[in-house]
């Protein structure tokens, strides 16, 4: 169990003033600032001619960055940090601006936990009725930031999970398709199928050709609410897609998988796990709150308690794995009879 924090204001104030920190970094990549640095130390007057924002504001945030250690200082001059070079600069392999653009949407919802305590109700939504008719920028930031977000993590799947003798595999609520992407890069006797919803498929196709996996790599436009997923598979995974939904809704969803699955086949669920008491590891009790801002049942379900509801679906020999760190996210493995 955590030890409670000691009766002190700096370590409380600590943790209330984390936002301030988040929003310099937010803020600094959404404008942008990294790109520029890469090229070489600029002075806050150079950085703000180059990107056309008020020098003022541009050295406050370039100090700022600086002392969080995201920037370096030398006389007059930033340069970028090693993380910041790595993750921050358009066009790296890296690059995680989309991401963060996410995360900006967020940093603004959890300004009104309260509101939504209050009310019950999402303040954020992001169910997929919402991303049906959302703008194509906002669609183009989720896909491209679930792509960020997802290549370590499905690697790191890849190292867990044993595929070597699945052929077909499919992705339930695959998002921009970057586990059936790296899976298939990793098995290469893997052929993997993206069941998302319409809008977010168009976005998904481009990746996959972005990538050169079109030949191994396809999408089945469908709704889970809805629609069956098929049959002849040997691997389902769901990735972070429980964790949007209620109890009742992901039972159904692993009812449809275990009628897709082909005897002896296994189901794969990737997502943020806490442990049964709910508060450990801090990033998933944390997290399970968030679901609250966006989805009108999501939350973060323990492992064990997942595979409960596959061994009453049917399912056999649940197990629970965590993804070695950094991530904080967790797998659930079951088969079906054979």
């Amino acid at each position: 169990m955590p030890e409670p924090l000691p009766a002190d204001m700096p370590g409380l104030m600590k943790i209330v003033n984390g936002f301030e920190q988040a929003a310099v970094v937010l803020g600094a990549a959404q404008l942008d600032l990294f790109s520029p640095l890469v090229k070489g130390p600029l002075t806050a007057a150079e950085l703000a001619a180059q990107t056309g924002l008020p020098v003022r504001g541009v050295e406050r945030l370039l100090n700022a960055s600086a002392a969080l250690g995201v920037v370096t200082k030398e006389a007059e001059r930033y340069r970028n940090a090693p993380a910041a070079d790595a993750f921050l600069v358009k066009d790296k392999p890296g690059y995680v601006g989309n991401m963060l653009r996410q995360a900006s949407d967020r940093y603004q919802a959890w300004g009104k936990l309260s509101e939504a305590i209050r009310s019950d109700r999402p303040v954020l939504p992001l169910t997929g009725a919402e991303l049906e008719h959302a703008p194509p920028e906002v669609l183009d930031n989720y896909v491209h930031g679930l792509f960020e977000l997802g290549k370590g993590l499905a690697e790191r799947i890849g190292s867990l999970v044993d595929l070597k003798q699945s052929r077909r595999l499919l992705d339930v609520a695959g998002g921009s398709g970057v586990y059936s992407i790296r899976l298939c890069q990793a098995f290469p006797q893997l052929a993997a199928t993206v069941f998302d919803l319409p809008p977010i498929l168009q976005r998904t196709r481009r990746i996959i050709e972005r990538e050169g996996m079109t030949a191994r790599v396809s999408v089945r436009e469908g709704n889970y609410f809805s629609d069956d997923f098929g049959h002849g598979y040997d691997t389902i995974l769901l990735s972070n897609m429980l964790q949007t939904e209620g109890r009742e809704t992901g039972k159904m969803v692993l009812g449809k998988a275990f009628a897709a699955l082909q005897a002896g086949g296994q189901i794969v669920i990737h997502g943020i796990m806490p442990e049964p008491n709910l508060i450990e590891p801090v990033q998933p009790a944390v997290f399970s709150l968030f679901m609250m801002l966006v989805f009108p049942n999501g939350e973060a379900y323990p492992g064990e308690e997942i595979i409960g509801w596959l061994h009453d679906i049917g399912f056999v020999d649940g197990q629970k794995k965590r993804l070695p760190p950094p991530a904080f996210t967790g797998l659930v493995l079951a088969r079906k009879p054979g």
